[in-house]
């Protein structure tokens, strides 16, 4: 029998939890919970959708209600955001994920405790006004001057040359910039995770985790940001959110076929251990590794295909035996792993 809907994964909270009835998620179904040795999950029942394939406008829809659920929770409780797209078949499977990521669930509400992620942007006002700044710096002047009078077709490679160093220029402003507005910042933020820059006109594009009763203290230090820099600098702060930067949960089921296929390819039993996957892959790395065979014809091709097949097996069978007890098909359909996900991540003290 094909399902064809299942639980959709919101956020894990504490214990002792009260989940407001009227809370409504995708679908607009209504929002229960899940619970297990002290945690609990907040989910709703959905059909089963291929995120991943679907256009970006039609996905947004769905990420929007995830969000503002989440965003609801977080008014009243510590919350660990789970990655968006995430299903379970039942409660069941529900709690077989929060057993298996209860260590890491644990110290996760435990160090997001009365924490809010500010999502902060900075950018130039008048990108033009800094870009004719910086033309006006003597090195700079002094290559436009020396090809005024001359064509552009003779100039190409000056020109271009001119236009690298307004780019390194603009570059060392915006860093300079981005590294005294995050200076200012940083004394009231426990980590700081820098996002990318978007466009041009940016100078800083980063989350920033703070205890939620410092937000005010947050907003004053970007008054004075703005007054120091004349108003030259547009500032936009997004939050109070769920601590999406810091501590966000993914969730990995294993396909048995995948699976398998990859133990059959390492030549294992269904009983191999982790050390025994290892044994095997340095064992047939010797035959088939690229630099050990010198032709570079098919042979050298046929070999290094080999090779990276035999490491894109290896690297999943290291990664299911990390939670898997065994390479049977119950236990690989019955496996879960659960890991914390977090961006690049600068400590506040750095």
């Amino acid at each position: 029998m094909i399902i064809m809907e299942a639980l959709h994964l919101y956020c894990v909270l504490g214990n002792g939890v009260q989940v407001d009835s009227g809370l409504i998620g995708l679908d607009g179904r209504q929002v229960s919970d899940v619970c297990h040795r002290g945690l609990t999950a907040l989910v709703s029942l959905t059909p089963i959708r291929a995120y991943k394939s679907m256009k970006k406008e039609e996905v947004i829809p769905y990420l929007f209600t995830h969000q503002v659920v989440l965003e609801q929770v977080m008014k009243r409780q510590t919350v660990v955001p789970v990655k968006f797209g995430t299903m379970a078949r039942d409660e069941a499977r529900v709690r077989k994920i929060l057993e298996s990521g209860y260590p890491q669930l644990t110290a996760a509400l435990e160090a997001m405790e009365g924490k809010i992620e500010l999502n902060l942007v900075a950018q130039w006002r008048d990108l033009i006004s800094v870009l004719r700044q910086i033309g006006e710096e003597p090195e700079i002047r002094q290559n436009r001057a020396a090809i005024a009078d001359r064509s552009p077709q003779e100039t190409t490679e000056e020109r271009i040359r001119v236009g690298q160093m307004v780019k390194v220029r603009l570059d060392q402003r915006r860093e300079a910039l981005g590294a005294e507005i995050a200076l200012a910042l940083k004394p009231l933020a426990h980590g700081l995770c820098p996002h990318a820059l978007l466009d041009d006109r940016m100078i800083l594009n980063t989350a920033f985790l703070v205890d939620r009763d410092r937000e005010g203290e947050v907003g004053k230090a970007l008054e004075r940001l703005n007054n120091r820099y004349d108003n030259a600098i547009d500032f936009r702060c997004v939050g109070p959110l769920p601590p999406y930067s810091f501590a966000t949960v993914e969730v990995r089921s294993f396909e048995f076929e995948e699976i398998d296929s990859a133990r059959r390819l390492l030549e294992l039993g269904e009983q191999a251990t982790l050390q025994d996957a290892k044994e095997a892959y340095r064992r047939l790395v010797q035959q088939c590794h690229p630099d050990l065979i010198s032709d570079g014809g098919k042979v050298g091709q046929k070999a290094n295909g080999a090779f990276e097949a035999v490491t894109r097996a290896y690297r999943l069978l290291g990664e299911y035996s990390q939670v898997g007890s065994s390479f049977r098909a119950p236990d690989v359909l019955d496996t879960v792993a659960v890991k914390l996900f977090q961006l690049s991540q600068e400590p506040a003290g750095a």
